[in-house]
């Protein structure tokens, strides 16, 4: 089994990285950001990082050509393994919102919140003004034969989303089929 960590190191040798982890339910919960050496950061936090039954997120704030933007990198709690609601995946979403409610400037929000796309914990943060991409994009999917051979009862189409305040400009978005592990990267360009 491969390292991701080293993988990533060194792959993206002159990035910045930030890293969080905490244990969820006796599962390791980790997450990374790297930063290109060309953007400045400004500020890190981590999101949610001591509480126990909720994801776990990266908050960077940024400064790239004259400009903020505040990226954050949310891995949301993955049991049970459907994707549907469940009352800590909707505290997830509360808290998240409340989180940005107070940060000034362009918002974006991506990552795998192991959500399904016609859950409440979704339509929270649609509701809170966030531009949902994967449905404004009609990506038809975010997973891949990997994840539906491990639940091939319940095929999941969606797991992973990245919402943006009204006030990011959006060049493209791009989910290609590249096999890399049981999700599928997703490229969003702005302007």
């Amino acid at each position: 089994k491969y390292n991701m960590r080293k993988l990533c190191e060194e792959a993206l040798r002159d990035y910045s990285p930030t890293f969080a982890y905490k244990e969820i339910e006796g599962d390791n919960f980790s997450s990374a950001t790297y930063v290109h050496p060309r953007v400045q950061i400004l500020e890190t936090e981590i999101l949610l990082p001591n509480e126990k039954d909720l994801g776990l997120g990266i908050v960077t704030e940024v400064l790239n050509q004259g400009k903020r933007l505040n990226i954050c990198n949310f891995h949301g709690r993955w049991k049970p393994g459907d994707k549907r609601d469940t009352l800590e995946r909707e505290e997830q979403s509360k808290r998240i919102i409340q989180y940005f409610s107070s940060v000034s400037g362009p918002k974006i929000i991506g990552g795998d919140f192991n959500l399904d796309i016609e859950t409440e914990s979704v339509r929270m943060l649609e509701a809170a003004g966030y531009r949902n991409l994967i449905r404004e994009y009609r990506v038809r999917t975010t997973r891949n034969r990997i994840a539906w051979e491990m639940y091939p009862e319940t095929p999941q189409l969606h797991s992973d989303f990245i919402f943006v305040s009204p006030d990011v400009s959006v060049a493209s978005l791009e989910v290609p089929e590249i096999v890399i592990s049981d999700h599928l990267p997703m490229i969003l360009n702005v302007n």
